[in-house]
């Protein structure tokens, strides 16, 4: 057995349960600055200062929580493996089922939430509402099992009578996660599959990769907990088969068994990777699933564009003036392609070339998902494949993607030669543990890589349509007596002048003055045109 060690396998494997200590204990450090995380960025976000707010409690602080506990348990199960008693490992053991199940439950209730009520505002941080009460019936359930069983454990001193009730107690949790998994397969599927429910009022179409992702990571929580549920029952029915199979097979047992409990708490902290967001988190707002456009919200930007400002005569307004690309500033390139106008907004952002804009849009990919004006918040009309050699990546994103993959496989060969070269026992789970951790870096490096690769190769290919400007200008209007308020009134008073007293030469000099002006502005005219 890989849980045991020398000559005649009694002695405790001790590099064993220290390495998967050590993995469970790094987790709960993950989940811990999490929770930290996210109460320093609630704290920063307010503007009336309050601790007793922070502190509220709320989904992805108890998800944090409940993660960190699950594998705190978990990690003092191993490191103590050795120094306390068969019992007390076996209730520790038991203690981690109903911890995680609490945390798939109240996903569960969350999602069920968003599936049946439709009054629900996932842009701020929430608690659940009239579900709470399925969830504490089903946690207090759980928790009974769990109570009766440390009681039990512990006023019982028959070994057999208290093993009986272990396994009792972990059938139990195996058949509540059984049906956890079936109501968080309906719900998951209605939702992130079928994209229906109460929750799907916003405009806008689906955005493929938060579908795709969401799906992802619903069946691979969704097959985990079945596989553990699995497990619990095979280690509850394992005087029957373990004892008639090889070693070799036991210790793959016991190596999966705890490989797919580590990968079943791992995935909260995966999905609730942004802690200063949480409304941007698939698994707490299923809206994300749409690419909405936020037309009701103004901003400073949008006042100033939409205002109009009376001029009083003063100015003249120019029409068919000549217009600029907002980016290179110059209209008369052609390997740009054409001037266009791929919004609404007007002035002097109004007109862009096409592949100034694309390039924008390429350069600007990792900051924004939605192709979409900053300034009128349009969504761009774009028609286009994506080629499988992305003409928008630069070289040093080759560069970083090869000496990642380079890290990746040299990482394993220097572990082995490593731990083959010491003898310590300590410094090998070391190696091993900094090998693991280096190698889950690297994989998201090259996965957010990879991701840049399709977005920058996606947008080197889109057609941005939009409305063609030419780039010649027009004519200016003449002024008129509308567009001249304060000569028009000017020539009205002084015409009466006229009659009166006409030795004066008023009337001659203001009429002199109109015709001035209305020449000057026909040779203006004349000239643009020329």
């Amino acid at each position: 057995m890989v849980q045991y060690a020398g000559d005649f396998c009694q002695d405790k494997n001790v590099g064993y349960f220290v390495a998967f200590g050590s993995i469970f204990a790094t987790l709960s450090a993950v989940a811990i600055i999490q929770l930290i995380l996210c109460i320093h960025n609630e704290y920063v976000k307010q503007k009336h200062k309050s601790f007793r707010k922070v502190l509220r409690i709320n989904a992805q602080k108890l998800l944090y929580m409940l993660t960190f506990f699950a594998t705190a348990i978990k990690g003092i199960y191993f490191f103590t493996k050795w120094s306390i008693s068969d019992t007390a490992s076996s209730n520790l053991s038991s203690a981690f089922y109903p911890v995680m199940l609490s945390g798939f439950s109240f996903i569960i209730c969350f999602w069920a939430e968003a599936f049946h009520l439709g009054d629900i505002k996932f842009d701020k941080p929430r608690f659940l509402g009239k579900s709470i009460i399925g969830f504490f019936i089903f946690n207090f359930l759980m928790y009974s099992l769990l109570f009766i069983q440390l009681v039990a454990t512990d006023v019982i001193d028959d070994p057999h009578t208290t093993e009986l009730i272990t396994k009792v107690c972990n059938s139990c949790f195996a058949c509540l996660m059984i049906v956890a998994v079936f109501f968080f397969l309906v719900y998951g599927v209605e939702v992130y599959f079928k994209v229906h429910g109460a929750f799907n009022s916003q405009t806008g179409s689906v955005d493929p990769w938060q579908l795709h992702a969401s799906r992802l990571g619903l069946i691979a929580q969704a097959l985990l907990q079945l596989f553990m549920a699995l497990f619990i029952i095979a280690d509850v029915k394992r005087d029957i088969w373990k004892n008639r199979l090889p070693i070799i097979n036991q210790n793959f047992y016991d190596i999966g068994f705890r490989i797919v409990e580590f990968g079943v708490v791992l995935w909260f902290p995966c999905v609730l990777w942004n802690c200063k967001s949480p409304e941007n988190l698939w698994v707490l707002n299923p809206t994300t699933l749409f690419k909405s456009l936020k037309t009701s919200e103004k901003n400073e930007t949008d006042a100033v564009r939409d205002s109009t400002q009376e001029n009083y005569g003063s100015l003249y307004q120019v029409q068919g003036a000549k217009q600029d690309c907002w980016i290179c500033y110059d209209p008369d390139r052609t390997d740009v392609g054409a001037l266009i106008q791929p919004c609404q907004c007007r002035g002097d952002v109004a007109s862009v070339h096409h592949e100034c804009l694309r390039k924008w849009l390429i350069e600007c990919a990792d900051q924004q998902k939605e192709l979409k004006c900053k300034v009128c918040n349009e969504l761009y009309k774009v028609n286009g494949g994506w080629s499988w050699f992305p003409k928008g990546l630069k070289p040093r994103h080759w560069l970083q993607n090869f000496l990642v993959l380079i890290l990746i496989t040299s990482v394993p060969f220097i572990t082995y030669a490593v731990t083959h070269s010491v003898t310590s026992l300590y410094i090998r789970i070391f190696v091993i543990g900094a090998c693991v951790l280096l190698e889950i870096g690297c994989l998201r490096v090259l996965a957010s890589s990879f991701g840049v690769c399709y977005k920058r190769g996606r947008l080197s290919t889109i057609t941005i349509a939009g409305r063609e400007v030419s780039s010649v200008s027009g004519t200016v209007p003449m002024p008129t007596a509308a567009s001249l308020p304060v000569q028009a009134s000017l020539s009205d008073t002084a015409s009466p002048r006229c009659s009166e007293s006409e030795t004066t030469g008023s009337c001659g000099t203001l009429q002199d003055t109109s015709t001035d002006i209305s020449s000057s502005l026909s040779v203006k005219a004349i000239i643009e045109q020329t």
